[in-house]
């Protein structure tokens, strides 16, 4: 996605790979996912600068693995590309999974964060009680 070089990108995805986008859109197979970044990507006058975090990853067994990076997207007007128009803050949380001897993204949920965190695990959250205590 920083090279905005949608190929790259769609390697990663299994044939049939899901998506949901920040906005919860549901794409269910990888051409349905290669359409709508292709879309994202051939915006007639806004693009991206796009940022990531720290990946994280959770091996689940030999063939299963969870992902998780937060990313940032700072849209421009393609005729003025040192004014943000605006900042987009996100967390990939992605299912990768082993098959045959390749790893491929099987499903993919993109959702909003209010600010970019360069590292998830630095960014947790409390729970607190009805007494008030964590």
């Amino acid at each position: 996605m920083k090279k905005k070089d949608i190929p790259a990108v769609m390697k990663q995805f299994a044939d049939d790979a899901t998506l949901v986008n920040p906005g919860g859109y549901f794409y269910t197979n990888k051409k349905e996912i290669q359409d709508y970044l292709i879309t994202v990507n051939h915006l007639d006058t806004i693009t991206y600068n796009y940022s990531l975090g720290n990946v994280d990853v959770r091996m689940l067994d030999g063939s299963n693995a969870l992902i998780y990076y937060p990313w940032e997207m700072d849209w421009y007007n393609i005729k003025q590309p040192g004014k943000i128009l605006y900042k987009e803050f996100g967390l990939s949380s992605i299912s990768a999974q082993k098959r045959n001897t390749l790893w491929f993204w099987v499903a993919v949920t993109d959702q909003h964060v209010p600010d970019f965190f360069e590292d998830l695990s630095d960014h947790k959250g409390t729970v607190t009680h009805k007494n008030g205590n964590p």
